[in-house]
């Protein structure tokens, strides 16, 4: 046979084969980034009432959701906490709208490699999500985040297929990361008074008076050689008192509690004339310190909780008269 005829040949198959290849592989690519990882989670969505997150050291979060509201149960089985739904609707939603854009390893030997193995094998990287609905129950594992950014891996538990989806996901990896971090039934706008007791510090009292806003929070017993820090010190520091940026939450026993060590207190007066008590413990051997809140006159589930307020954010809790106000020498009198 002519050479020049085999060589011609050989193009055209190759031509062939090459244009099959591409034509398949575009249809087929197409195909996956037009699907949905989890079809029916789309349309279910909304039913979905309890979601678990677990890892290789076990159950990270839990919540389920009580009359509209949804409560963290994995922090103590007989007590709810208020959960931050914006972080679990941004999951289910994460989740609803995945979509496929290829498919992975089956071989369980190279799940590792994008972390999508079971959370019971030792040194696992994957993060299991378990999401219950009234009619339907999802189970999944999130792996690794691709390297380009744009997706990651994942796996429906139980099936062997992993998968490569054009989301990510946000996923919480301490018990407190997914808590409400608006726990304090009242704010700023609500105190009057505030009287905070340090160590042998003496007493500072803050008095809010009828005063542009800027103005309105005073020390009580300023005195004549004595002046703010600067003009919006206190109004700051009773902010810094009501957001309890807290770094964990425990149940509050009231046996363990009257046995901790406590080195200040702090007495909120709100606007109907209540009281507020909040109590703080010394620091354990980390730095951290426990804050408790006794609510007689309005009663609260804040009540039944114990926060732990890691060094930097106990600091709001422990004002001393030194932190608001300067002395005036009499060089700058």
């Amino acid at each position: 046979m002519n050479i020049r005829l085999i060589i011609l040949i050989s193009l055209v198959v190759v031509t062939s084969a090459t244009a099959y290849w591409l034509i398949f592989h575009t249809d087929r690519s197409q195909s996956l980034q037009q699907s949905l990882w989890l079809e029916e989670l789309g349309t279910q969505g909304m039913s979905v009432h309890q979601i678990e997150v677990a890892n290789t050291s076990g159950t990270v979060f839990k919540a389920q959701k009580e009359d509209g509201k949804w409560v963290a149960t994995h922090l103590d089985t007989r007590l709810g906490f208020p959960a931050d739904k914006r972080e679990l609707t941004s999951l289910v939603s994460a989740l609803s709208q995945a979509k496929i854009i290829e498919t992975k390893t089956s071989n369980p030997e190279y799940y590792h490699r994008l972390g999508v193995e079971e959370i019971t094998k030792q040194d696992a990287q994957s993060t299991r999500v378990l999401l219950n609905g009234d009619n339907n129950s999802w189970r999944v594992i999130i792996g690794n985040a691709a390297a380009n950014g744009l997706g990651t891996y994942v796996r429906t538990a139980g099936k062997p297929t992993s998968l490569l989806v054009d989301q990510l996901f946000n996923l919480p990896t301490g018990p407190s990361d997914w808590l409400s971090k608006q726990v304090l039934p009242f704010t700023p706008e609500d105190v009057v008074k505030v009287v905070v007791r340090y160590r042998d510090n003496q007493p500072v009292q803050f008095v809010r008076r009828q005063e542009p806003a800027e103005q309105a929070w005073q020390l009580a017993d300023l005195k004549q050689n004595e002046s703010l820090v600067y003009p919006g010190v206190i109004a700051q520091t009773i902010k810094d008192l009501t957001s309890l940026n807290y770094d964990n939450a425990i149940p509050y026993v009231e046996n363990q509690w009257e046995v901790e060590r406590l080195i200040g207190d702090i007495t909120f007066t709100l606007t109907d004339h209540s009281q507020v008590f909040a109590y703080m413990t010394q620091p354990n051997e980390k730095g951290n310190h426990k804050v408790w809140f006794s609510m007689p006159d309005n009663p609260s589930w804040v009540s039944d909780w114990v926060f732990v307020l890691s060094e930097f954010n106990a600091k709001s809790y422990m004002i001393g008269r030194n932190d608001v106000v300067n002395v005036k020498t009499s060089d700058n009198q």
